[in-house]
């Protein structure tokens, strides 16, 4: 199986509406993302977290809570629950992703440190295209910081999915 972290913009309302709702619900709720900022990075959002903290699990400070980050809510939806990042924390967020352009992330890409760490998913050793494996972090990285300059500016927060 697969685990893809997924992000769905919500108002601090809507948000109070998803984080009622039952699993079922819920479900619906992610499957139907019309009107709304949602995307998702496949399975590129350890390495992405990792290289923006320096740590494999840890969501501390804003850059930590841009993947692992928010407070969980609900039902167990495959690997824990989903967590709420409200607005004022992707907007700090987004202000600190601003500042780091895609060509310092990539600088700071360690592939031995993410061996060694154990980040998802075990690919990281590979090289026979290492680019490649670089260029797969970096554009997550890029629609990340995209996607939460967007939700910043129209003040929304994010349901952040474990799938």
């Amino acid at each position: 199986m697969s685990m893809i972290m997924q992000w769905d913009s919500a108002d601090p309302v809507a948000a109070g509406e998803v984080r009622a709702m039952d699993l079922d619900s819920f479900v619906e709720w992610l499957e139907g993302a019309d009107g709304r900022i949602s995307f998702d990075v496949d399975k590129a959002w350890h390495a992405v977290h990792f290289t923006l903290t320096g740590d494999a699990w840890r969501p501390d400070g804003s850059l930590g809570t841009v993947v692992l980050g928010g407070e969980p809510f609900g039902e167990d939806i495959g690997y824990g629950p989903a967590r709420w990042l409200g607005p004022t924390a992707v907007d700090a967020a987004a202000r600190e992703l601003a500042e780091l352009t895609p060509a310092d992330f990539a600088a700071r890409l360690d592939f031995p440190s993410m061996v060694e760490q154990g980040i998802y998913p075990p690919i990281w050793d590979r090289d026979p295209d290492a680019e490649q494996l670089v260029d797969v972090v970096v554009v997550a990285y890029e629609k990340i910081r995209d996607r939460f300059a967007e939700a910043s500016a129209a003040g929304q927060g994010f349901v952040i999915s474990l799938l």
